[in-house]
């Protein structure tokens, strides 16, 4: 399998080569500087999936970095953009990152095209960006060409230009949340992160059950993306528990490292989640920060053990745990045989003994891969790989 990354920013385009896309990643960038608009040259990355690719036309006129060349105003160079767009008609993974996108540009030719050359074919969208450029994206009327999606990525910051966090959260709910509501029946993969101070609660809330989830994550700061009311996460996390097989809790809140009290919100909601039986039960992967609070590693043990008989990967982040706490985590895998067990660890901790690494190949026998970061939240780690061949 060859890959191939092009810069699709020329006149003279070879079809055969437009076909052989796959994935196309858009960011559009657009700076002010000294009060005027300054054009950068935009990178659509072009990965080309092949068994072989030949010698390709015109390769020498091919721009190589952001020569003034190609330095054109940013209207004009996404007019070049949407003019390639129409060869492109085997494309299953797009993203977009509309962080940088200016105020008032409309970015709806762009979106059309899109969808009419290759939206029914998308498996795999992720977007980034501001709350108005993901209106701008609802808004192109999408639905009805995402027919084959099953992979979804949100990516939400706030606007650099001017941050209204009423606005924002009007256009979550009444934008954002319908377009994912509609894919409930077809989604596989669902990713949030959430980078600035958009509050996340009443989208989660809101969200209706998907009925073939199998893969979510999330990574977002737990003391500004659930202040209003967490109650929602837990509610996703136990109606589709049925089918969700990985997880992924990144909920650090912020200033986490210097203020461990931030931490308690995050900490009482991991603790009320035991109550709901069917949160975080029966997964193959889990990925997540259980606070420095003691309460979460004693919530953390309570999971781990409704899924100890199917777990199969297993990553905890961010704490940094003695040989006692170690203890707690992997004791939950004791019952299981080598066969049948744990395949791959990975923990932070604070010393390596030889105590710790007889703890590890007495719980976990079957272990496969380990990875352990090794020193503390202020320091420098040390990071140690153990992979047995299998």
């Amino acid at each position: 399998m060859l890959t191939i990354v092009l810069f699709l920013t020329v006149r003279d385009r070879d079809p055969a080569v437009a076909r052989r896309v796959h994935r196309l990643d858009v960011r559009p960038l657009f700076q002010k500087e000294r009060g005027q608009e300054k054009g950068l040259l935009q990178l659509i990355y072009a990965t080309i999936r092949t068994r072989l690719v030949p010698a390709l036309p015109g390769q020498a006129d091919w721009p190589v970095g952001s020569s003034s060349k190609f330095a054109n105003s940013f209207e004009d160079t996404m007019k070049s953009v949407i003019e390639v767009i129409p060869g492109l008609v085997n494309v299953t993974e797009f993203m977009i990152d509309s962080w940088y996108l200016p105020p008032g540009y409309d970015i709806q030719p762009f979106f059309t095209t899109a969808w009419s050359s290759f939206g029914r074919n998308l498996r795999k969208v992720s977007l980034g960006g501001n709350l108005e450029g993901f209106r701008a994206f609802t808004t192109s009327r999408p639905h009805s060409h995402l027919c084959s999606l099953q992979e979804l990525s949100l990516d939400f910051a706030n606007d650099q230009f001017h941050v209204d966090e009423a606005a924002e959260g009007t256009i979550l709910l009444e934008d954002v949340l319908p377009f994912v509501n509609g894919l409930g029946s077809q989604l596989r993969h669902l990713q949030v992160s959430s980078w600035g101070t958009l509050d996340l609660s009443s989208f989660f809330i809101a969200l209706r059950p998907f009925a073939v989830l199998q893969h979510f994550s999330i990574r977002a700061a737990f003391n500004k993306a659930f202040r209003t009311d967490p109650s929602g996460l837990t509610r996703f996390l136990q109606v589709n528990s049925a089918t969700l097989q990985h997880v992924g809790l990144r909920l650090n809140p912020t200033r986490w490292a210097i203020e461990p009290t931030s931490e308690q919100l995050l900490s009482e909601w991991m603790s009320e989640g035991i109550a709901h039986k069917a949160m975080l039960a029966n997964l193959q992967v889990l990925q997540i920060y259980p606070t420095l609070l003691p309460a979460g590693l004693d919530a953390l043990a309570v999971y781990l053990r409704r899924s100890s008989d199917t777990l199969t990967t297993l990553a905890v982040r961010d704490r940094y745990l003695q040989y006692d706490e170690v203890d707690v985590v992997v004791g939950a895998f004791g019952h299981r045989s080598a066969e049948n067990g744990l395949k791959s660890l990975r923990l932070n901790v604070r010393t390596l003994t030889v105590e710790l690494i007889d703890l590890l190949a007495e719980r976990l026998p079957g272990l496969e891969e380990l990875a352990l970061y090794i020193g503390d939240a202020v320091t420098d780690d040390h990071a140690l790989t153990i992979v047995c061949p299998g």
